[in-house]
């Protein structure tokens, strides 16, 4: 007697196994680097939209030199200044072609900007700050703009590459800069 072999039609069960840990893998790091590029694109946006800020306000301090004494209190203060049209025509000067300043917008990549005044260098600056949720896009800003940015109350810490915040609060200067 003999015996025929019948030839093997499909996948084991262990063959099936494998390539659904594979995919599992795979899938798992394809999700660890989106959240990384996402929180980078975030830090970035935010970035831009704060040295934006800086730039027209910087412009409109070189027209209207009062505001070096009696700088804007709330967000609508900062968005008439910044809208006022000469001052607009000279931040359009400052800064990039996306006029983000211009559009004076409370609310930056998912973020709530506030405007807070600080007395610094013997002046009342203002200063735009948010919550960013996650220190990550906190150190990013940070190192974006370490002359005029910094996390929670730490205005002195030198930025370099292993610099990191532990908070998740990111405040920026519009006038002057960090000596750091």
């Amino acid at each position: 007697m003999s015996k025929k072999k019948r030839k093997q039609k499909g996948f084991t069960l262990i063959e099936l196994l494998v390539v659904v840990t594979i995919i599992a893998i795979l899938l798992g790091a394809g999700v660890y680097f989106y959240s990384g590029f996402s929180r980078d694109a975030k830090a970035t946006k935010l970035a831009e939209a704060m040295q934006e800020f800086y730039n027209a306000y910087q412009a409109c301090t070189i027209k209207n030199s009062s505001l070096l004494t009696n700088p804007p209190q709330n967000f609508d203060d900062l968005r008439n200044v910044l809208t006022d049209s000469q001052c607009r025509t000279l931040a359009q000067g400052q800064s990039d072609q996306k006029g983000l300043a211009s559009q004076v917008n409370q609310q930056i990549a998912g973020f709530t900007l506030n405007l807070t005044t600080m007395s610094w260098a013997g002046s009342n600056v203002p200063v735009l700050s948010t919550n960013t949720g996650d220190p990550a896009i906190a150190t990013n800003v940070v190192k974006k703009l370490p002359r005029m940015c910094w996390c929670g109350n730490d205005t002195t810490t030198p930025v370099n590459d292993a610099y990191t915040c532990n908070d998740v609060n990111v405040s920026c200067l519009l006038y002057g800069n960090l000596n750091r």
